[in-house]
């Protein structure tokens, strides 16, 4: 019997797809974030005022800015390192498609709830 298919076996084989980051959307973020402060800077010469704007300009983008240190870490963590995980898909995969389907809150916490149960010997299929 081949069992090939399913996580839990040892002769699972996972694919890894490294998706390429979107620079353009991070250089966007940036650039818009230069801007904003350039300009209370220009009106209010307030440096408060300036690092208050961009807290909450960071606290917006927080759900990118997270996806963006995922990705990272697809690129540059090991396969020997990734592959621990028994589950399908991989914890970095479900934290993404978290992201995307539930938002910021219940997306983390449903994904720090799938990081405490991970790496356990009964894995399986596991969507979000």
């Amino acid at each position: 019997m081949c069992t090939c298919n399913d996580p839990r076996s040892y002769d699972y084989k996972r694919v890894y797809n490294k998706e390429p980051i979107n620079k353009k959307r991070l250089f966007i973020i940036i650039a818009i974030d230069f801007t904003i402060s350039c300009l209370f800077w220009y009106f209010f010469k307030n440096l408060l005022i300036i690092l208050i704007v961009n807290l909450v300009y960071f606290i917006i983008l927080l759900k990118y800015v997270i996806i963006l240190i995922i990705k990272i870490y697809q690129k540059i963590a090991p396969i020997s390192i990734r592959s621990k995980c028994r589950f399908e898909p991989s914890c970095s995969n479900y934290m993404l498609q978290c992201l995307e389907k539930y938002g910021l809150i219940n997306g983390l916490t449903k994904s720090i709830n799938r990081l405490k149960r991970c790496n356990i010997d009964d894995g399986g299929y596991d969507y979000p």
